[in-house]
């Protein structure tokens, strides 16, 4: 899986996979759990105690719940880490593959049915909406032209130029000023 970093949070060493997702569950974690069972990589993502995000070795999804749930308990040592909002939809975004959008009795907690059944919905809009096409809306009245007269542009174009003309002399580069109808330097005439 793609995952952000989020913010560390802990280590858990030699715990059991039932134990730490248990946990994480009932305190209503959200954040990655990614850690080892033997040498299988294990990433988990929880919102609110909810697993939105699961990746087992090869198997993502609820078929990898349904993996580290039929050994529950192996041992697991994993790294945890907080995720805000927005790096909890990021990770979904980057990973549809390993969304849980089964049910997966074991893991269900108290107050995580309805999470998962707005996750599986926002995978469902995802799969089925296509992207809205830009139209140009601009009528004949939402120009963005501005017209100017000539004596208007000049008189923009003189301030710019005096007041570039005391930023020189205040930093002293006012060497590098040239005249305006002669093209020579200022110190030249001096």
């Amino acid at each position: 899986m793609q995952l952000p970093r989020g913010r560390f949070d802990r280590f858990v060493q030699d715990g059991t996979i039932s134990g730490i997702v248990k946990e994480l569950g009932e305190t209503g974690y959200s954040g990655r759990c990614s850690g080892t069972v033997e040498e299988s990589v294990v990433e988990i993502v929880f919102d609110n105690g909810a697993i939105i995000l699961a990746e087992y070795s090869s198997t993502n999804g609820a078929d990898a719940v349904n993996k580290f749930n039929s050994d529950p308990g192996s041992i697991f040592s994993a790294e945890l880490s907080f995720y805000t909002p927005s790096e909890l939809k990021l990770a979904s975004e980057f990973n549809p593959k390993c969304i849980v959008t089964k049910e997966v009795p074991v893991t269900v907690f108290p107050g995580t049915q309805e999470k998962r059944r707005s996750v599986e919905r926002v995978a469902e809009k995802k799969v089925k909406e296509p992207e809205p096409e830009m139209k140009d809306t601009a009528g004949p009245g939402d120009s963005c032209e501005i017209f100017i007269d000539e004596s208007e542009i000049e008189s923009i174009v003189t301030n710019f130029r005096s007041g570039a003309r005391d930023l020189l002399k205040r930093i002293n580069l006012d060497h590098l000023i040239i005249n305006d109808k002669s093209g020579e330097d200022e110190d030249d005439k001096h």
